[in-house]
């Protein structure tokens, strides 16, 4: 008997791989899960991000990539003036992506491939699929978490410049990079973000079949605002054989690390924030201290640093376990954001304790004082670490225990099995 293939067609709105991001590896491992747990043909619709270029490898598992055009800087304009600005319609983030003439290929593509189910990556693809009704094709929007919640906190927040917006600043035209580059003005775009991006999300509800969220937290939120039962948690996994494996020749005592894309305002804030109010009383109890911070960044960011002979900027590295694990603790004291934290799953993976907050782990099923240590305040937090430099045995009953509850909890074989629902 003839079997027809299965075959899912996914809007991303950068590459999947290499996995050098934590959305990077949530979408690698999805359409990774897709064709080896359930057995579906997996198509590409990407956007490129700076970098990014069609030369890269691609992974077995993909059967084809298409490449989505940019809107110009024209479009750019009107989506944002009339669709944002005037109508209070589409998030600016849905202005910067959404290409009439991308649009229309991707009606091509889909009559092309014949796909059985479509999937938009976060909502600021979500306008591809809203208006596209194709009997037996099923629609999916990959929501990720709800980002109006960050943008929102994000706006309270007192260090805001042009930066702050992100991957966004490569998507702005130049005229209007010159234009935001005011504190009042990132705070009130911000706000206004978070309001359009708040409508946004509840009302494409009603244009997908199903809408995936990395938190089941943030899974119910959802669908109490919306009345439904669309939301489902399809939450981050690790690859616990390889993170957990040590690689590593040595733990230098005093060192205290931190983890992530310094590209990313979050981040950076982050480690300002600690670097100005938590790592001062660390260093007054332990002289000898050092800060390593491990992930991509620019030129301009490691060279503010370059005098200080206690921290250390490694910029994007080939293995970050090496450098993690040569950690004695690791630190996350997010001052803002939203959903799952792949670097702290990651990073409990490797088996260096991790010190953060509510916002950290928020999603994560953790166990305060025994997998990790949650600190709401900048004296708990240092003295969490401090605590966690100077006894060894803490240190190792804090990583054993992390370690465990990851095997347990965020392997990729168990958080995919709730892909089901989509398929």
């Amino acid at each position: 008997m003839f079997n027809k293939m299965k075959k899912v067609l996914f809007i991303t709105t950068r590459l999947i791989y290499p996995t050098n991001s934590g959305r990077k590896v949530v979408l690698y491992n999805y359409c990774k899960g897709l064709k080896e747990l359930y057995d579906y043909d997996v198509y590409l619709y990407s956007f490129l991000e700076d970098g990014e270029t069609k030369e890269l490898k691609q992974p077995k598992f993909i059967s084809d990539i298409y490449y989505a055009e940019q809107p110009g800087k024209l479009e750019k304009f009107k989506n944002i003036l009339i669709n944002s600005l005037i109508k209070k319609k589409w998030p600016l983030q849905v202005s910067l992506y959404y290409s009439k003439k991308t649009h229309d290929r991707l009606i091509k593509i889909i009559n092309k491939i014949s796909p059985e189910i479509l999937i938009c990556d976060m909502a600021r693809t979500a306008e591809y699929l809203r208006n596209i009704n194709i009997p037996n094709i099923k629609k999916v929007l990959d929501m990720d978490d709800l980002i109006s919640k960050r943008y929102i906190r994000q706006a309270n927040n007192d260090n805001l410049n042009i930066s702050t917006f992100g991957i966004y600043t490569q998507k702005m035209p130049l005229s209007l990079k010159k234009i935001l580059n005011y504190h009042l003005l990132i705070k009130k775009i911000l706000k206004l973000e978070g309001k359009l991006l708040a409508k946004y999300e509840i009302g494409v509800c009603n244009d997908f079949e199903k809408i995936i969220f990395v938190s089941s937290i943030e899974a119910d939120e959802y669908n109490r605002k919306t009345n439904s039962n669309k939301a489902i948690d399809v939450t981050i996994g690790v690859d616990y054989d390889y993170f957990s494996e040590k690689v590593a020749k040595i733990k230098q005592q005093n060192l205290i690390g931190f983890l992530g894309n310094m590209y990313v305002s979050h981040n950076r804030d982050a480690v300002s924030y600690f670097l100005k109010e938590i790592f001062p009383e660390i260093k007054k109890n332990i002289p000898n201290v050092k800060f390593r911070i491990i992930g991509r960044c620019s030129n301009e960011y490691k060279i503010q640093f370059k005098e200080l002979d206690y921290l250390e900027v490694t910029g994007e590295v080939e293995d970050i376990r090496e450098y993690v694990q040569e950690c004695s603790v690791m630190v996350a004291p997010l001052t803002y954001g939203s959903g799952i934290k792949t670097k702290i799953l990651e990073t409990m993976a490797m088996g260096t304790p991790v010190v953060t907050n509510n916002i950290g782990v928020e999603g994560i099923m953790v166990e305060n004082n025994k997998h990790i240590f949650v600190c709401e305040n900048k004296k708990d937090f240092a003295s969490k670490v401090i605590m966690l430099l100077k006894d060894a045995n803490l240190n190792m009953r804090i990583s054993d225990a992390s370690k465990r509850n990851i095997y347990k909890r965020y392997t990729w074989n168990n958080t995919l099995k709730n892909i089901k629902y989509i398929i």
